[in-house]
């Protein structure tokens, strides 16, 4: 699935490069998903918990 918002950039160039953030997305049903992001360059990796 891939989502996209209008201020994704922004979000995306907060990120310090090697600063885990941890992002919570909830959705209309109830469920909630977290994932924990980071940047390293122009790389982003993340995971699921």
């Amino acid at each position: 699935m891939t989502a996209t918002w209008s201020g994704a950039e922004q979000v995306v160039n907060a990120i310090r490069d090697g600063e885990p953030v941890t992002v919570t997305y909830h959705f209309w049903g109830g469920d909630s998903v977290t994932y924990t992001v980071a940047k390293n360059g122009t790389t982003m990796s993340g995971t699921a918990s």
